[in-house]
């Protein structure tokens, strides 16, 4: 098998129209089998390194056979790899068998429904093991488990009361205590096992695990660990997507809204973080609240705490990108307008993190209010000549994509010329010369740009803003 991936690339290959290969061999009428009894034995009385060999070469029998072909075996694969699960084993062996398990359940699909209620708690066992390969295997297989349960409440409910120490005692008295995470990491993996669930299945939880799960996202909002309170304002954001209108308006006005004394800067960050989640995620129940949002997070793009800034700025472009994707601009035009001074000023700032972060605000406010920014050009187009001449890479790349849209090159010819007209020579005659060299070039869109959407694939894993920010110091 592990010259598989070499012979995909041979003349003769057979590719399927997915663009996987499959294995001739394992397209023979039971040709998986004489294979699959050699691992299930090394599976079930190995040693440990036999086991975690074995469960890879399960996984990679299901990756290179055809769905048609695996699923007279499907059952008899997945039921000893539960059952390994239950004992006592290193996490190289427990990460092997979760991998396995996914796959399965890539490849099986409505196949294993019937394995549900036993994967379900042995995903959640997964999140509180002291391995961070064998957590992050949990929080995936939690989020690709829940296509196939019918049921979300109990395991919502779950997450929930380990989130607020109700069941953590129980769950780790089961294993032992070496190999258990400790409460910081089992929160990191719990908040994003809650966001990757309600990313996924959100539509089926009822308003009891739902409130309950707000209720707690909004108290760990004020945690002392920066990750943690971004990991749930994320999820926050992720759940308000389901909320009912009643409730969607308590969390914002009650809660995130709120006026905070200067000490209590770790509640507004985490209320940034959540406002700028919410306005990626939320529905278009949301545009009555957007005037409001916008203004309470321009009030801290200039904070002193890096943690409160960056997640303002950055959810302030988050915000904006909501409206423009719900197609209510009119409720944000005048925070629109309001902002490009302050991003101006950002994207001159010492740290090169926030030059990037005001940058991106600016592409923002150009992609979702063009009206505003052509009105607003000699504002803060200097800032962004000034950025593409940045010897950071970033924040030349950011601004080269956010001078593209400013200018509106790829849609408007005139916002160029109107533009050259109210600026001194020396800036017209560069800003000319860069649009035919550089930005006329440049795709009218890109993957890359993020959209404000940083940091929030359903997995959350990836740094946020503030965290990088914080690395970046004054760069």
């Amino acid at each position: 098998l592990s010259t598989s991936s070499d012979a995909k690339h041979r003349k003769g290959a057979v590719i399927h129209e997915s663009g996987a290969y499959f294995l001739p061999l394992f397209g023979i009428p039971k040709g998986i089998e004489p294979l699959l009894v050699y691992y299930q034995r090394a599976l079930q009385n190995g040693t440990s390194s036999q086991r975690e060999i074995a469960a890879s070469g399960i996984g990679d029998v299901a990756t290179l056979s055809d769905p048609a072909s695996l699923k007279p075996f499907l059952v008899k694969m997945t039921g000893p790899l539960i059952r390994i699960l239950g004992d006592k084993f290193p996490s190289n062996v427990k990460a092997a068998v979760l991998q396995t398990l996914m796959t399965l359940l890539g490849k099986g699909g409505p196949l294993l429904k019937t394995f549900v209620p036993q994967l379900q708690p042995t995903f959640v066992k997964a999140l509180n093991d002291a391995s961070p390969s064998v957590r992050e295997l949990g929080v995936s297989g939690l989020g690709q488990l829940m296509g196939l349960s019918p049921k979300v409440d109990p395991l919502v409910t779950e997450l929930v009361k380990q989130l607020n120490g109700e069941s953590t005692a129980k769950a780790a008295a089961s294993v032992d205590p070496a190999s258990v995470a400790d409460e910081l990491d089992l929160h990191r993996a719990l908040l994003r096992a809650m966001a990757n669930v309600f990313a996924i299945a959100g539509a089926k939880v009822s308003t009891g695990p739902k409130d309950n799960a707000v209720s707690t996202l909004v108290r760990l909002l004020e945690h002392e660990k920066d990750d943690v309170r971004e990991l749930s304002g994320q999820a926050l954001g992720l759940v308000s997507k389901h909320l009912e209108d009643a409730a969607l308006g308590s969390l914002i006005e009650g809660c995130l809204l709120q006026p905070a004394p200067e000490e209590a800067w770790k509640l507004v960050h985490g209320a940034c973080t959540a406002l700028g989640a919410l306005g990626q995620h939320a529905s278009p129940s949301i545009a009555q609240y957007l005037p409001h949002i916008l203004e309470y997070l321009l009030l801290y793009v200039q904070h002193l705490k890096v943690q409160v800034q960056t997640s303002a700025i950055d959810g302030f472009s988050k915000v904006l990108a909501g409206a423009h994707r719900l197609e209510c601009l009119d409720a944000a035009t005048p925070a629109a307008q309001a902002g490009l001074p302050q991003l101006a000023e950002l994207a001159k700032h010492h740290s090169s993190d926030i030059r990037v972060l005001g940058v991106l605000g600016l592409k923002q406010v150009a992609k979702a209010c063009p009206g505003v920014a052509r009105e607003s050009l000699p504002t803060f187009v200097p800032a962004l000549v000034s950025a593409v001449k940045d010897t950071n890479i970033r924040v030349k790349m950011a601004a080269e994509r956010a001078l593209l849209h400013s200018l509106e090159i790829h849609t408007r010819n005139q916002t160029l010329d109107e533009f050259m007209k109210t600026s001194d020579a020396a800036t017209a005659r560069y800003v000319r010369d860069y649009a035919r060299r550089v930005l006329t070039r440049l795709p009218a869109e890109s993957d890359d740009e993020g959209d404000g959407e940083q940091a929030t694939s359903p997995s959350l894993s990836r740094k946020t803003p503030a965290a990088a920010a914080a690395e970046g110091g004054t760069r």
